[in-house]
Formats: C-alpha cells, structure tokens, sequence
C-alpha cells in the first residue's frame, strides 16, 4: 500500500511532465517540420539553374591539373564525370552545353556548398548538388578518364609541346550524357525542337559551333542565315517554349526578344558574341 507522501510526490510529478510531453509531441515535431519545410523553401528560392529534374552539367579542376565535367542525372539516380586531360587540344567546350564551374569537386561536399572559392554556381544549386550526391549509390557514379580511352589520342600540339587531341567531332558516347530532357522528348514523337540560327558575327565556324551545341542537346538546326552581314550586337533569342528560351539565355547569355518566329528557337549571334564565345 502506497504512503501519503509518495502518492503526493507521484501527483506533483505527473502534473509537470504532463506539459513536457505535450511539447514533445506535439510543439517539437511542429518545430522541426516548420524548419525543414523553410530550408527547403530557401534552397528552393536560391536554385536558380537547375530544376532537380533534367540534366545537370558543371566543370571543375581537380589535383592533377586536369578540367573535369561532372554530369547529375536525376532520370536515372546516376553521376557521371568526363576527366578531360588538361594538355587536350580543344574547341571551345567540346561542343558540351555546360557554363557552370567551380574550383571545389564533390568529394568534399562541405567546401563545396559553404566554402566554394571561385564559382558561378549559386548556394541553392550547390546544396542541391550535394544532396542529389548522397542520394546516388556508389555504384551509380562513373568517372571517364578520356586520357585511357579512344575519345582523344597522343600527339604534338600546336605550340610543339606534347599533349592531346579530339580525333574529329566529340564522340556520341560522350555527348548523349549531355542531351536535354526538354530537347529529346519533342524528338521521341518526332517533333524536333527547330532551330534557326541567324549568323552576323562576320567570323567562320562560330555558327556552326553554336549549332553543335544545340544538336548536342537533342534540338535540330534547319538552317543557318549568314545574308544579313556584319551585325554590332551581342545575341539575341526568340523562341514559342519560354522553358527553352530561358536554357538559351543561361547558356550563350542572350537577351529575350518578344518578336514571332517560325521556329521553336530563333537565335541571333552579332560581332559582340563572337568576341567572347
């Protein structure tokens, strides 16, 4: 039989537990779903290039003196890095649709986000970089070291100094990690996204860089307009498919103009691109 004073002590305890346990059910994980729903919110607010859904694309230096282009594909949970040898003779990006670049790699996913030194790459992006690169298995994370295989071969440079080459066009095993969801979709029912690219840079090949790229991504150039000569401007594009629209802009930096065209895309390059493309 329980005494007087310990029922007493039993009262008193059940009555300040009571208020604790109502917290911790109820205020606590209030709390902490207010919190992570703000986080998320913040990440969501400051990820201004990728969507989490489509491809992702950005290049990095690593120890070895090597540039190397880390591909996320969220399709598929997969990782996928291209170590291209940095003594590669190159065109432009390997006619690769990537724009974004950062002086830390993934493997230290803490400087990477919050102490990232040089880069383009904004804080919402990189979080979510790096949460996509927990989710992915180990065995979903690829490295290609072009230096080992067939994509680019030993020779002498142009500066006489010993290095390598692309033998030709990027091979298509190395550019089908870089098509676009909002690109190849269209062309899988046979709808290709049009492209019409307007050339007045008044310098060669730069169109047709321009057009690879997009090819890369999975559009289709019809046709390249070089009739209007010498243009002093920069780029402009026009498109019906403001998602497009938008990934041109990120990608050459070309200023929206609302005028109608025939094409899915309609891309304008002046003598002001030229100089920095």
């Amino acid at each position: 039989m329980k005494s007087a004073r310990k029922i007493a002590y039993l009262k008193r305890k059940n009555r300040t537990t009571k208020p604790y346990s109502w917290i911790k059910k109820i205020i606590l994980p209030g709390l902490i779903i207010a919190g992570l729903s703000l986080a998320f919110l913040f990440i969501k607010l400051n990820a201004r290039y990728w969507d989490g859904d489509n491809k992702f694309a950005f290049v990095f230096p690593d120890d070895n003196g090597n540039v190397g282009v880390t591909v996320l594909d969220p399709t598929v949970d997969e990782m996928t890095t291209l170590v291209i040898p940095g003594d590669t003779e190159v065109t432009k990006n390997f006619s690769l649709p990537v724009f974004l670049w950062t002086d830390k790699n993934l493997p230290n996913l803490f400087k990477f986000v919050f102490l990232p030194g040089m880069t383009n790459i904004p804080f919402g992006d990189r979080v979510s970089i790096a949460l996509f690169s927990f989710k992915v298995k180990n065995m979903d994370k690829t490295e290609i070291d072009l230096a080992k295989s067939q994509f680019v071969v030993k020779r002498v440079l142009t500066d006489g100094k010993t290095g390598y080459i692309i033998p030709g066009e990027t091979s298509g095993r190395i550019t089908v990690y870089f098509t676009d969801n909002d690109f190849i979709k269209p062309a899988l029912v046979g709808k290709n996204i049009k492209v019409y690219i307007v050339d007045s840079t008044g310098r060669p090949n730069v169109s047709q860089e321009v057009g690879r790229i997009f090819e890369v991504m999975g559009g289709k150039v019809v046709s390249i307009d070089k009739s209007q000569g010498v243009r002093d401007f920069g780029c402009e594009i026009a498109g019906k498919d403001k998602g497009l629209v938008k990934k041109v802009v990120n990608l050459f930096g070309c200023k929206i103009v609302s005028e109608n065209t025939d094409f899915d895309l309609e891309i304008r390059l002046g003598s002001e691109f030229s100089k920095t493309f």
